[in-house]
């Protein structure tokens, strides 16, 4: 990973992690460091050109480590905060914060498909998370040509 995002990277990672010691059941703490990651990951994969993570080559190998490594830290934080937000089963997994990390992660990993499928079900479930979340992914659908009505 490249030292100018590597230190400031660690600096708000331990933050968070922080943040979680002093506060574990604080939801943000744990779905900013999910964004955080996601974004992080996006900038290093597509920076070297890749539009998957399985298309980030050996010779990033270093690149794709660390997004592995830190892809498989976001899973294990998002599975913890959905523990503690315990109004995501009421509202069916439309929550706009957990499907946005969701349809990250998805991104990361290069899993299109999901995204359109994470995206077209919190549009059918709440129009309000629905807003946020076309704004959110509006560059990502245009980015890959697909409209379907969501854009």
């Amino acid at each position: 990973m490249h030292r100018e995002i590597r230190e400031p990277y660690q600096a708000a990672a331990a933050a968070f992690e922080q943040c979680r010691g002093l506060n574990p059941e604080n939801v943000y703490a744990y779905i900013t460091q999910v964004q955080l990651v996601v974004e992080v990951a996006r900038h290093l994969r597509t920076g070297v050109g890749a539009k998957t993570l399985a298309g980030v080559g050996n010779e990033h190998r270093e690149i794709r480590t660390w997004i592995q490594s830190e892809m498989a830290l976001a899973e294990e934080l998002l599975a913890k905060a959905k523990q503690l937000y315990r109004p995501l089963e009421d509202t069916d997994g439309s929550d706009s914060y957990f499907t946005n990390c969701y349809a990250g992660l998805k991104d990361v990993y290069g899993d299109l498909d999901q995204v359109i499928r994470l995206l077209m079900h919190s549009r059918e479930t709440d129009e309000r998370a629905c807003l946020h979340v076309q704004q959110r992914w509006r560059p990502l659908i245009l980015r890959e040509g697909v409209v379907n009505g969501m854009v």
